[in-house]
């Protein structure tokens, strides 16, 4: 993804390069006898206020079936 307007190293600009970031989502199988289901995220992202410009993020969702 793309930010339009953003912070650019303390600066607002437009299509700040600092905020560029990609990821994926993976839903995982119904587990049976369990009412829910998940979801598995991973972005990486840049970041100028880490060392090596770069931030990595996982996440895990869990929707409840109805």
């Amino acid at each position: 993804g793309l930010t339009l307007v953003g912070d650019d190293a303390g600066r607002v600009r437009w299509f700040a390069l600092s905020q560029l970031g990609g990821g994926i989502g993976i839903q995982m199988p119904p587990l049976h006898g369990f009412p829910f289901y998940l979801q598995l995220d991973y972005a990486l992202s840049y970041d100028y206020s880490s060392p090596s410009r770069l931030m990595h993020s996982i996440g895990l969702i869990a929707e409840l079936a109805p």
